[in-house]
């Protein structure tokens, strides 16, 4: 089978894993969880992890994102899962073409074809325990970490600070009562991410200059409709027109 040369858009697993690593930072900062950056990835290191997981006063609190059932063992309580649910139409697109500067040729631009339209991705956060103290530590380690119904995630491995938004739009409740687990489900929103790259057009000269000439004219002037404005206003000798559809660009 061939191999796959080129590497997909990963901004989903991106912001997936961001919020996993927001999550897991409140926990560790508040002593609900060792940090697992500290241990050795062998057998040596995840024995001593789980050594100090035990040693935590009251248990630890763990937290998961996605994955099969399998990969999270079984549905220890303390904990938070976050799941994404669906991906959905965003609010930007249809937009034709892009333009940026040629990094190999100053004095041209590169067109590019962005996706169609954004994507709002939706994620669930599952907060899950047993009594109303951790119930609460929950929702606490929560608002923290997301900064409370909106907020900025930093990306996890970003060298240039970049962070994303995210915004609570639901909250449900689904109760074992069976099993005496309380399980609280917030809805998060990421909205207007792309998850496809644009593609690169041939070049294009950058516009050097654009030029106009103003000038006064009578206010009884009546003016066509071809674009400028209807009994321009005049004072001092001076044309004031209307520029408020116009959008300028500087350095």
């Amino acid at each position: 089978m061939p191999t796959p040369t080129v590497p997909v858009n990963n901004v989903q697993e991106r912001i997936e894993r961001s919020l996993f690593e927001a999550i897991r930072l409140k926990l560790v900062v508040h002593g609900y969880i060792p940090d697992i950056t500290t241990f050795t990835n062998d057998i040596a290191g995840d024995a001593n992890y789980k050594a100090a997981m035990n040693s935590i006063t009251g248990g630890p609190i763990e937290v998961f994102e996605n994955g099969s059932p399998l990969s999270k063992g079984i549905e220890a309580v303390p904990r938070i899962v976050c799941v994404t649910r669906r991906i959905m139409p965003g609010d930007i697109g249809k937009i034709d073409y892009e333009y940026r500067l040629n990094p190999l040729d100053p004095d041209a631009v590169l067109q590019s074809k962005p996706p169609y339209e954004s994507s709002n991705i939706h994620i669930d956060i599952e907060v899950v325990s047993t009594t109303a103290k951790f119930d609460r530590i929950l929702h606490a380690i929560l608002a923290e970490a997301i900064g409370g119904t909106v907020g900025f995630i930093d990306v996890y491995d970003s060298t240039t600070k970049e962070r994303f938004f995210i915004r609570q739009f639901n909250f449900y409740d689904v109760p074992d009562v069976e099993n005496g687990i309380i399980k609280k489900v917030y809805s998060y929103d990421i909205p207007d991410m792309y998850l496809t790259d644009g593609m690169t057009m041939p070049n294009y000269p950058l516009i050097k200059e654009i030029t106009a000439q103003v000038f006064a004219v009578n206010k009884a002037t009546t003016i066509t409709t071809d674009g400028t404005i209807i009994r321009p206003y005049q004072q001092d000798g001076k044309l004031f027109i209307d520029l408020s559809g116009v959008h300028f660009q500087g350095n």
